[in-house]
């Protein structure tokens, strides 16, 4: 025989669910877990599907062994306690373990990619200079935006709440503390979030014809990764305080729309009541977007006919018009960058306390 696990039954009820058994509600865990680790010998095909469902359970189990001893391996006592240097080194590999193993995960974020890659770049194809392509220059240019936060935001709502409560059963042992596991996981969250997205908003630069300059290019593409890291952080710490993951979907989506509101292209700043307007310099998206529009829009000149009155030729009046004027570039990239930081320390404390308070109630 083969071991498919050991352990208490809440950890065993975890394990089952991990690998796509639900334990039905009022029902008894024993004759759950038999049921599905015993052979249904009624026909050849109920016995073929029993060998699948335990070879799924063997294989769950052996790989979640491999990656005990291999995150207990190298960590150290000193002084009594463990290295985090060790620990963390340890749980970073593990979580880039895990992403790459997610294979529906990833392959959901490719065919994302190349959805709106084909959507985007064939709608808004050459833009040009005309007067109309001012309103699709500023309109693709605030979806990206938003498209990037939910993109990255919408998968990790659900996510991270489920790897919540592996944190906390790894803690039972002092494996680590929370800092470390929430550091760790958005580490190793960046170059996969990074990569995809930044490949995919290069396509759509050069298909739709944004601001032709490599500096202004490699500007925006540094605007959108710094809006990627604080959607990481804002996500990971939306996850540790919500108590579920629909609790998360909620309060995250929320949260990012009322950032949406006060972005900057749904309503202009400067006409936003004066006991809202606090919310504009709290909105990562409104500091995305200004970045955005200056840099896209700066320099920029616009055909006019002779007989339009309202022509706007400079992209310094469309900046103007929309608001977005300051603060600058930079400022606002050290905006998004401050925000970020905000966001990962609440999350990582929030994280490490909220696990060690459930810890001692139990």
């Amino acid at each position: 025989g083969n071991i498919i696990f050991s352990g208490v039954v809440d950890d065993c009820i975890d394990f089952y669910s991990q690998c796509g058994f639900e334990i039905p509600e009022k029902t008894n865990p024993a004759d759950f877990f038999l049921n599905i680790a015993s052979v249904d010998t009624t026909t050849p095909e109920t016995i073929e599907e029993s060998n699948k469902r335990i070879e799924k359970l063997k294989e769950k189990w052996a790989q979640s062994r491999q990656e005990i001893q291999i995150l207990n391996k190298s960590i150290k006592l000193i002084d009594g306690k463990r290295s985090s240097r060790f620990t963390f080194i340890n749980l970073l590999k593990r979580n880039f373990l895990d992403l790459l193993r997610d294979k529906k995960y990833l392959k959901i974020q490719i065919i994302q990619k190349i959805i709106f890659l084909l959507l985007l770049g064939l709608t808004y194809i050459n833009l040009g200079y005309s007067q109309d392509a001012i309103q699709s220059r500023v309109g693709v240019i605030f979806f990206i935006l938003i498209n990037s936060v939910f993109g990255t935001a919408g998968p990790l709502l659900n996510i991270f709440p489920k790897e919540k409560r592996i944190i906390q059963r790894e803690r039972r042992s002092g494996m680590y503390d929370g800092v470390t596991a929430y550091l760790a996981k958005f580490i190793a969250l960046i170059p996969f979030i990074i990569i995809l997205t930044i490949t995919y908003i290069s396509a759509v630069y050069w298909m739709i014809g944004l601001y032709p300059s490599a500096g202004r290019f490699f500007i925006y593409l540094l605007i959108q990764a710094s809006l990627l890291l604080f959607s990481i952080a804002l996500t990971l710490t939306i996850g540790t305080y919500s108590p579920s993951e629909n609790f998360s979907q909620v309060l995250g989506t929320t949260i990012i729309i009322i950032f949406i509101i006060f972005g900057g292209s749904f309503s202009n700043p400067n006409t936003i009541p004066s006991w809202l307007s606090w919310i504009i310099w709290i909105s990562p998206i409104q500091y995305g977007f200004k970045a955005s529009m200056q840099n896209q829009f700066d320099g920029l000149e616009f055909i006019c006919n002779d007989n339009d009155p309202r022509c706007i030729e400079s992209g310094n009046d469309v900046i103007i018009l929309y608001g977005m004027e300051s603060p600058s570039i930079w400022p606002c990239i050290l905006t998004l960058w401050g925000l970020t930081v905000f966001w990962i320390f609440i999350g990582a404390i929030g994280l490490h306390f909220l696990t060690k308070i459930s810890l001692k109630l139990k």
